[in-house]
């Protein structure tokens, strides 16, 4: 249950360190302009669109040596690079991972935040996510993701909520490293 939790985290941590890769190619050469064309100027670069990417239906999959698919991912949202920062800056986010064999993950965030220099990930208004057989959902107001330590620090009142009760803290930090998570001022409840 907490390594489904952990697992979705840090596709989603992936997923957003892909994309910022992705951002910080260099943009492809346009073809120069043929003769008697008014396309572009002699001796004059090709304009270069906006920063603003906008990622709608973007996968990422694993698949194992026989072709089948093990896990995929699949994001929208709009999202704003900034090259010379190296950073990401994303609006209305959505995962939805899909494990062969197992449940349908969703993740909803109002905005993400990437930057590779300060070697972070941040959900500063938080994020959501929950299985598609309602087994297990998770929320939290704040969530960072610490590429150095390989730390997931939620705070914000993070909350999972499981059909048997919920577990409320004032902070869940998730050790991706090392395998562990903890919890201050931990609350929690349990129905039969």
């Amino acid at each position: 249950m907490q390594r489904s939790v952990v697992v979705v985290l840090v596709l989603v941590a992936i997923a957003a360190a892909a994309l910022l890769w992705w951002a910080q190619q260099p943009a492809p050469e346009k073809a120069a302009a043929q003769p008697g064309s008014n396309s572009s100027r002699a001796g004059q670069a090709p304009a270069v669109s906006g920063p603003s990417v906008e990622a709608r239906g973007a996968e990422i999959e694993q698949k194992d040596k026989t072709g089948k698919v093990l896990w995929k991912l699949k994001i929208s949202g709009t999202f704003t690079t900034d090259k010379a920062l190296g950073s990401v800056k994303g609006k209305d986010v959505q995962w939805d991972l899909v494990q062969a064999g197992q449940k349908t993950w969703r993740a909803v965030a109002p905005d993400i935040e990437v930057n590779y220099a300060a070697r972070h990930i941040k959900f500063p208004s938080g994020a959501r996510m929950a299985a598609s057989d309602g087994s297990m959902s998770f929320e939290a107001g704040r969530i960072e993701y610490q590429m150095d330590s390989g730390k997931i620090v939620c705070s914000g009142r993070p909350t999972m909520k499981l059909r048997s009760g919920h577990v409320r803290a004032t902070e869940f930090v998730v050790d991706t490293q090392r395998h562990i998570v903890s919890a201050r001022a931990v609350r929690a409840r349990y129905t039969r």
